[in-house]
């Protein structure tokens, strides 16, 4: 049973408020430059191929994992897109989970073990978090879609040991 994966979550990039805030920008710009540009062949194509681009781009990203979380019986790992490590945190080491909102904003830049005020923070959609506090003083927060699942199976791993 330690081996096995007891919590597995994939936040995808394309989901994020903020990607789809600046994509959608963008996309509307473009498309408005297209409408207003007075000759349309010369300049007018670039912008609504531009507008098409962008578009494509963001139902692309809308696959792309930007940071998969799983839990065993042992640890928590994290492992983001492009990143050759994977942040591991022993469940051996935990001190307390606690249950939180992500931030007080409602838009938000996407992070993968970002160090802000003596806290890593992982973060690409949801509006909850989970705040982790190790023997080692670090503090981790785990931004999720499913925290209420996350807290309690933490909570349940930690009075285990």
């Amino acid at each position: 049973m330690k081996d096995k994966i007891l919590f597995e979550e994939k936040q995808h990039i394309g989901f994020n408020r903020m990607t789809m805030t600046r994509n959608l920008v963008l996309v509307l710009f473009c498309f408005i430059a297209y409408y207003w540009t007075e000759n349309r062949e010369l300049n007018g194509n670039v912008f609504f191929y531009l507008g098409c681009a962008i578009l494509l781009f963001h139902i692309l990203s809308l696959f792309v994992t930007h940071i998969r979380i799983w839990v065993t019986g042992e640890m928590i790992q994290l492992k983001g897109v492009g990143v050759a490590r994977n942040v591991i945190i022993p469940v051996s080491n935990i001190r307390s989970v606690e249950k939180q909102k992500y931030s007080q904003y409602q838009i938000n830049n996407p992070v993968f073990n970002l160090h802000r005020e003596g806290v890593l923070k992982f973060y690409s959609t949801g509006n909850d978090a989970v705040k982790i506090l190790t023997d080692d003083g670090l503090v981790y927060l785990i931004g999720t879609q499913k925290a209420d699942e996350l807290y309690r199976l933490l909570n349940e791993i930690i009075s285990k040991h």
